[in-house]
């Protein structure tokens, strides 16, 4: 069960920083379009800020998950790192149980909003508003599988919010 909760987990990072570049090249490109198509052409794109706008979301929320599983958000674990390797143990677990709840709360809301929101569309891409939302709601699920992962691994680290085993 850990092994393969750790391998989806592996294969879900891997994914999302395919995306995560993925949108950022959607973005240089498009930027570079409608730029191209406004002072060039002198035919502005009217989609082009939509689409960047989307990209730009969609990179944020990809960004901030990949992050998490590679272990490079800012912590202040100095404090924490001097504790007794018990007592270690129980804080990362804490923290990480702390973390899982916290983004379950957060994706309610988003589906929440999401659902609010698809029944209104981007008028320049005819697709749902909730495109803007559903970032969220993958994120806070990818994260939530990280933290699961983590913590049934939470025995096996010394520090919070510790990459996986082999996944560098």
């Amino acid at each position: 069960m850990k092994s393969a909760l750790v391998a989806l987990d592996r294969t879900v990072a891997r994914l999302e920083m395919y995306g995560a570049i993925f949108c950022l090249a959607l973005i240089v490109l498009v930027t570079g379009l409608a730029v191209f198509c406004r002072y060039v052409l002198q035919d502005p794109l009217t989609w082009s800020a939509d689409v960047s706008t989307l990209a730009l979301v969609w990179l944020s929320f990809l960004g901030a998950a990949t992050i998490l599983h590679e272990g490079g958000h800012v912590a202040a674990s100095g404090l924490i790192e001097k504790l007794p390797k018990p007592m270690l143990r129980i804080v990362n677990f804490l923290l990480l149980t702390l973390l899982l709840a916290s983004v379950i709360l957060l994706c309610r809301f988003a589906v929440s909003a999401a659902i609010v929101q698809s029944g209104q569309t981007i008028s320049t891409l005819g697709v749902p508003r909730s495109m803007f939302t559903l970032p969220v709601v993958y994120a806070t699920g990818s994260m939530a599988l990280w933290a699961l992962s983590a913590m049934i691994g939470a025995a096996d680290r010394d520090r919070p919010f510790q990459p996986i085993e082999g996944e560098r």
